[in-house]
């Protein structure tokens, strides 16, 4: 395998990432996007992409979207109130959608989502290990550590 000097391959990463916003960016206003439009799998990084894209517009309103279909009123990030994700790896790691969502809205000066959502993940912290369990909100006694 060849040695890929970095500041070499800057360029072809950067087109990379312009072409996959575009393409994100089609697919969203074709309305073809959605692998299935009710599940939060298909939206909660999409806020944080198009912020590191310089698309701020496109951030804003899928946070905006995200807010107003998949946010419940604890601060979850969901697709519904019954089911986390058709995606199992959801399922298996209750709080990512949360903390890509936290994490966007907080960059995003979104305080309305990150507020909700930051309370909500702190119930995932364990203070004993300092650390952020990984499948459910953080229980006594409960050693895991997974985020």
């Amino acid at each position: 395998m060849d040695e890929v000097d970095e500041v070499d391959a800057i360029p072809e990463l950067l087109g990379a990432a312009a072409r996959t916003t575009a393409w994100l960016s089609e697919q969203i206003d074709a309305g073809s996007f959605d692998r299935d439009p009710a599940d939060v799998a298909d939206h909660c990084r999409l806020p944080l992409h198009f912020l590191a894209a310089g698309e701020l517009r496109r951030a804003h309103r899928a946070l905006d979207r995200i807010a107003a279909d998949f946010l419940l009123d604890d601060g979850d990030v969901r697709s519904s109130p019954s089911e986390r994700s058709v995606d199992p790896f959801f399922e298996e790691h209750a709080a990512i959608a949360g903390a890509w969502v936290a994490l966007a809205a907080r960059k995003l000066g979104r305080f309305d989502v990150a507020g909700p959502t930051e309370r909500y993940l702190e119930r995932f912290f364990n203070p004993e290990l300092g650390g952020f369990a990984g499948r459910r909100p953080y229980d006594r006694g409960e050693r895991e550590v997974g985020v």
